[in-house]
């Protein structure tokens, strides 16, 4: 009787461990599956990897309030941005309950509505960029560009110094230096054509 009971004990300790590991693993995926951190989400744990445009918009809203959360930190509530971000974060879970009724629709009028919830998203994006623009002005942050501006032009201004040496080594003949006769052999950098800007192909039929 004492084994009896000492399995049953061992069962249901088992069990309970067992249901509160997926108890905490299930809470964790739908806290990550939220497109504001403190607010639920009607949207499907699938969403996390669905291909469905409106889970995409989905996981696009929650990537977009991550990043303005990310800005709002020490001295920067004092612009009121923290404010700001909270009606962001209203907005885009309003987006978001509506992305989940929408996707329940039939077909033509789920494309209709999806076009309509995207410029909404777009809206959501204008206003996430001139939130975190201002809080790295506000923090003194420059943007990457304008920060390597010193080492970009110093490296303009080292450009054209051996320029200067090659076309004084051409005239010196037999005489030039190894950084001339490099540079006049053909071993001056290139410049490489720049890219194209890279276009999102996920939303490009909503953008027509």
């Amino acid at each position: 009787m004492a084994n009896v009971g000492m399995e049953v004990v061992i069962g249901a300790a088992s069990a309970g461990t067992v249901g509160a590991t997926t108890g905490y693993v299930m809470h964790t995926i739908r806290k990550r599956n939220r497109v504001a951190p403190g607010t639920r989400s009607p949207a499907p744990i699938s969403w996390l990897w669905s291909w469905r445009m409106a889970a995409r918009l989905h996981r696009h809203l929650a990537r977009t309030i991550h990043a303005v959360h990310a800005c709002i930190v020490d001295s920067r509530e004092q612009l009121g941005l923290a404010t700001m971000v909270k009606e962001l974060e209203a907005q885009a879970c309003a987006i978001d309950r509506q992305l989940v009724a929408v996707d329940r629709s039939p077909n033509p009028t789920r494309y209709r509505m999806l076009r309509e919830l995207y410029a909404e998203v777009r809206q959501v994006d204008a206003v996430a960029e001139r939130v975190i623009r201002m809080g790295r002005a506000w923090a003194g942050d420059e943007p990457s560009v304008r920060g390597l501006a010193g080492v970009s032009d110093r490296l303009d201004a080292l450009e054209a110094a051996m320029a200067d040496l090659a076309r004084l080594d051409r005239t010196a003949g037999p005489a030039a230096s190894e950084v001339g006769r490099a540079l006049r052999d053909g071993d001056q950098p290139v410049e490489r054509p720049r890219r194209p800007p890279v276009v999102d192909r996920r939303y490009r039929r909503f953008e027509r």
